[in-house]
């Protein structure tokens, strides 16, 4: 495990229970979408949702990264996302940008929180979200 990859563990680590009842969900239409390219009976690998596991080579049929992959995207996971996708797997990114308010007095202040108060926390990964993952490597044909 490189310095990062534990730093980032002991950062959520230590947050996880309540970062589990915070978090997001995503639209059913997505996952029933992402599901409709699958073969039935899928083995999907969910990206960043635990703490890892083994998985065989060309084992399985779909990858879905949720609000994840600026955490450990780059030339080992694309490899790793390769070396285990089954020809034809379905390899799906899903994130989220800042919430966006109709109220524009509202939306300039959320907006200098987020990006004036909060800049010195983010991390160095989180300009992938802020770009809509634009410009990294995706690991298989789009």
């Amino acid at each position: 495990m490189n310095e990062a990859t534990n730093e980032t563990t002991k950062l959520f680590s230590a947050i996880a229970a309540a970062y589990a009842r915070h978090r997001i969900t995503y639209p059913a239409a997505f996952l029933d979408a992402f599901l409709g390219h699958l073969i039935s009976n899928p083995l999907v690998w969910e990206c960043g949702c635990g703490c890892g596991c083994g998985l065989d080579n060309a084992s399985v049929d779909g990858v879905l990264v949720a609000a994840a992959v600026h955490w450990f995207a780059g030339d080992a996971f694309n490899t790793e996302v390769r070396r285990v996708c089954k020809s034809g797997a379905v390899v799906a990114w899903i994130g989220y940008l800042p919430l966006r308010l109709a109220d524009q007095r509202l939306q300039s202040s959320l907006d200098a929180f987020h990006s004036v108060t909060l800049a010195p926390w983010w991390p160095a990964e989180r300009r992938w979200v802020e770009q809509s993952y634009a410009g990294l490597a995706f690991p298989a044909e789009e």
